[in-house]
């Protein structure tokens, strides 16, 4: 009942919008109409206007249509199966050879190593991280030289897998006046199994 009365008052006020536009039109025709007739009783000729109007009503859904349904199936990705995602032109090595007066070592954006493999086994329980800060060596070719244990776990097997992790790191080497050198960096290392 009050979706009938919605699309009454719509047609109502559709109806009210177009007999407003028709006299509206009428009125700028009889403005003109009239300046018209002025000049035409200037010079006495007879002028005759006709004008016809029509009012089209639409309907409500002759812009719509209906969409298909559409069903999508899910795939089941697995992070285990992505270890490294390397592109085949990479900009690594071009940035590496942007070199500042200084700067210190960071890590590389493609690793290897997985944390997660040195975690069980160093037999961390999943839901429980264990975190070791190490001092790592970096050399000037981008290798971890040495690595000393800054703050234990607590646990010596995390402790002995967080430093075979961080000897397996890829580094850029830390420079000064443009040059690499070896530097010492702090590292903090948390094992964890998903």
């Amino acid at each position: 009942m009050a979706g009938t009365e919605s699309k009454g008052g719509g047609r109502r006020s559709r109806l009210v919008i177009g007999v407003v536009v028709f006299v509206l039109h009428c009125a700028i025709v009889a403005g003109a109409f009239t300046r018209s007739t002025d000049s035409a009783l200037q010079t006495r000729a007879q002028t005759e206007f006709i004008s016809t109007a029509q009012i089209i009503v639409q309907s409500e859904t002759w812009d719509r249509v209906p969409a298909p349904d559409v069903q999508l199936q899910s795939v089941m990705l697995s992070e285990r199966n992505l270890q490294q995602i390397q592109f085949a032109e990479s900009i690594e090595d071009e940035l590496a050879g942007v070199i500042g007066p200084a700067s210190a070592p960071r890590l590389s954006r493609f690793q290897t190593a997985d944390v997660a493999m040195y975690a069980r086994r160093a037999h961390v329980r999943a839901g429980h991280p264990v975190t070791v800060v190490l001092i790592v060596n970096v050399l000037e070719d981008g290798q971890a030289g040495s690595v000393d244990v800054q703050r234990s776990s607590g646990i010596s097997d995390a402790d002995a897998a967080a430093v075979d992790y961080a000897l397996e790191l890829r580094w850029i080497p830390g420079t000064r006046n443009q040059q690499p050198l070896s530097m010492r960096v702090l590292l903090p290392v948390t094992l964890t199994t998903s």
